[in-house]
């Protein structure tokens, strides 16, 4: 992996962040076996249901697309550096996306 400083920025803040969704999630949701409100619409009310897995394979999908999005930046990188500084800084983007969204069901429940 390449040293420039703003990809290493980009790698610690995108790690803070999931690593900051994962203990909110896993404390908020690690004893409960309820059924939790996972989507809400304003026009039909709740109209999807799911257990604690459901927000654990929230956090597994944005780990895993983190990390896809992370090789493409490695790879990319002596080719284009734009790709990889946009891939970089999209994959902070989706963890904070990960967060609120986290964020939002501890609240609702």
């Amino acid at each position: 992996m390449n040293t420039k400083p703003y990809f290493l920025v980009s790698i610690i803040a995108s790690a803070a962040l999931f690593v900051i969704a994962a203990v909110l999630s896993y404390s908020a949701f690690s004893s409960s076996d309820y059924l939790l409100v996972i989507h809400f619409d304003s026009y039909q009310g709740i109209n999807w249901f799911g257990n604690k897995w459901d927000v654990f394979g929230i956090l597994g999908t944005g780990l895993f697309l983190g990390l896809v999005n992370y090789i493409l930046v490695s790879a990319l990188y002596s080719y284009s550096r734009f790709l990889s500084l946009l891939f970089s800084f999209f994959t902070v983007f989706l963890m904070i996306l990960i967060l609120i969204s986290v964020g939002v069901i501890i609240s609702v429940n």
